[in-house]
């Protein structure tokens, strides 16, 4: 995916993926990583966050609690409504793919949920099958720890990883909170997925 899609947010990440397999005319699978795997369940869920019902009940969720998000007050909803508990990072992406699928029509391609093992996601490491997390790979690449990154990774993905720029990331997030406040309340609202009236909290 093109840049600005692949930084893009669960739902809009995925149906710029889906958009993309549906548009070459010959795809006809989507397998994705799942805590749960249980492609009805997700599929389940998937189908009643595009229902009018949902949007109702997340829209009273928040006016009733003003400190409520958007996210809590989703998983809320879904949780009460048809008792699905959806927390986990990748079974919250695969939600989202099964959306766009249903949202663009795409009958011709199949969904597959591919149970996700080892090291759990922004984990570290899993000691019983030898798999890391990429927020584990990314953490030994800062700390320039090739050793570690060759247990992980195949020789030419650790050669490229090789040409990683190192970066401080204190003073990276100092730079962008610098950038981003001095945007002012109309270039902030200018900016895609920013929530709205948040440009007046900053």
């Amino acid at each position: 995916l093109p840049f600005p899609f692949s930084c893009f947010g669960a739902e809009r990440f995925a149906m710029s993926g889906v958009s993309v397999m549906r548009s070459c005319g010959f795809i006809n699978t989507l397998a994705f990583g799942s805590e749960c795997a249980d492609i009805s369940l997700l599929s389940c869920a998937a189908s009643f966050l595009l229902t009018d019902d949902f949007k109702s009940a997340v829209e009273e969720k928040m006016s009733a609690d003003r400190s409520l998000g958007y996210a809590r007050a989703r998983s809320t909803v879904l949780s009460e409504k048809i008792g699905i508990n959806l927390t986990e990072p990748n079974d919250i992406l695969g939600v989202e793919y099964l959306k766009a699928l249903k949202k663009l029509r795409a009958e011709g391609i199949s969904p597959i949920a591919l149970p996700r093992t080892g090291a759990p996601h922004n984990g570290t490491f899993s000691s019983e099958n030898g798999t890391a997390s990429a927020s584990y790979i990314r953490r030994a690449i800062h700390k320039g720890n090739t050793g570690e990154i060759l247990r992980y990774v195949t020789p030419e993905t650790a050669k490229n990883l090789g040409c990683t720029v190192k970066t401080d990331s204190g003073l990276l997030f100092r730079l962008t909170v610098s950038a981003i406040l001095s945007l002012g309340t109309d270039g902030l609202s200018d900016i895609a997925e920013i929530p709205h009236g948040l440009e007046h909290s900053l």
